[in-house]
């Protein structure tokens, strides 16, 4: 593979998924509160509405990792015969001394929200040498940094031929790291100029101002193996090379494990929460509409009766306003508007039910 192939692979992950990931980043601000753009937000105040914000989506994906939570078990190894079952012990103990090592419940969580909301999660294992010796580290890569093969099909990305890692690495690091020249360093910060949203450092392939460089450790299969490189977008850091990253038989392999929660026809990826996105909306529109509907008031009057109008709504919106009209008793008077109030009411209370069967209800939560 040369760096153009590399690229390229990259690049079309960026290119074929900008649509789902810009769905995925909006997920992820439901999660976060953020459920109104900056248009909606004005369009309701101009109507004098208040955007309302209910967000019963943080709840049902706490619940859903309260539930993986409540279900984790411990890792062992079982005995294929009854002469391995010592084996099968020791094995086990390993399993769990790493397990703990890497506080591995912390790490299962964080992947499983990214899986919940954005759609997909991954993490990697590597070997970390250490004064007292190597150890086996478990890390999650958070979602913004993880890359897949397009075409893969499976949820557990079996299928995939290629994926990696978006790292942002500062000046000083990269040159020791891959042991390049100060001038290495400022040639590439210089002509490195690639950019998207999600992956920004948020990802230009460069910062110029932080003398920060993105970095991708990339995986691929060449030839039924897998292997390993780190390129920006101007060079290889490190040449391809088989991955240093083998199975029980000696066989390279790629160290990340990813998952995803769902995936459509066209290949895109999504979590849980866009199954609640449209009842969200509701819920938060509908709350603003009939916050509304209570504090105003409909009129009619006769032409000349009300000599200042707007004052009169002021006055309204008063519990202890006072309106003066001239003319008769009939030439003014208050609408109710209580009938459009209790719709909005009962739709809000059913898009709630509704929200409440396609997920977690507050008891199960």
């Amino acid at each position: 593979m040369d760096l153009a192939d590399a690229t390229q692979q990259v690049e079309d992950f960026l290119t074929q998924t900008e649509g789902a990931r810009i769905l995925s980043e909006r997920d992820r601000d439901y999660k976060d509160n953020i459920q109104w753009t900056e248009e909606e937000r004005q369009t309701i105040e101009k109507r004098g509405q208040a955007a309302i914000t209910v967000n019963r989506i943080k709840p049902k994906v706490e619940g859903l990792k309260g539930l993986l939570i409540q279900r984790k078990t411990d890792p062992k190894a079982w005995p294929r015969t009854q002469k391995h079952e010592k084996a099968a012990e020791v094995i086990t103990d390993a399993l769990r001394y790493v397990a703990e090592n890497n506080n591995f419940d912390d790490v299962k969580l964080d992947v499983a929200e990214n899986v919940f909301v954005e759609g997909y999660g991954a993490a990697m294992t590597h070997v970390v040498n250490k004064p007292d010796g190597p150890s086996i580290e478990i890390t999650q890569i958070p979602w913004d940094r993880y890359y897949y093969d397009v075409h893969s099909r499976r949820l557990d990305f079996e299928d995939k031929r290629f994926d990696g890692i978006v790292v942002w690495i500062d000046k000083d690091q990269v040159m020791e790291t891959f042991d390049l020249s100060e001038d290495e360093v400022e040639h590439l910060i210089m002509n490195d100029d690639h950019g998207d949203e999600t992956f920004d450092d948020r990802p230009q392939w460069v910062d110029r101002k932080e003398q920060r460089i993105r970095v991708c450790q990339h995986f691929y299969i060449e030839k039924s193996k897998w292997m390993m490189c780190f390129f920006t977008s101007a060079r290889f850091l490190i040449e391809p090379m088989e991955s240093p990253y083998v199975d029980e038989y000696g066989i390279p392999i790629n160290p990340i494990d990813s998952v995803a929660a769902n995936i459509d026809r066209d290949n895109n990826r999504f979590g849980e929460v866009r199954y609640w996105i449209d009842l969200q909306d509701e819920i938060n529109h509908r709350r603003s509409k009939y916050l509304y509907l209570l504090s105003a008031r409909q009129t009619t009057s006769r032409k000349g009766a009300v000599g200042d109008i707007p004052a009169m709504k002021r006055e309204l919106s008063k519990p202890d306003g006072h309106i003066e009209y001239e003319g008769e008793k009939g030439d003014f008077d208050v609408l109710r508007t209580n009938d459009m109030a209790q719709a909005q009411f009962t739709l809000l209370q059913d898009s709630k039910a509704e929200l409440d069967a396609v997920g977690f209800n507050a008891q199960l939560s």
